[in-house]
């Protein structure tokens, strides 16, 4: 799903898992950019997700 995150990468599966419970979306060019900071605006998106 996200050409930047490659099978054996720490966390691939945890990143993929977050994107299939539609928690995260990753980047409109379709990366997830795992060592991008995170925002408060971002972190409240994805707990919302979650929880909903």
């Amino acid at each position: 799903r996200f050409p930047d995150i490659r099978r054996g990468q720490q966390f691939y599966r945890e990143i993929h898992w977050f994107a299939a419970q539609g928690i995260t979306t990753g980047w409109p060019d379709g990366t997830y950019r795992a060592l991008s900071t995170t925002n408060r605006d971002a972190m409240a998106a994805f707990i919302y997700r979650y929880i909903n």
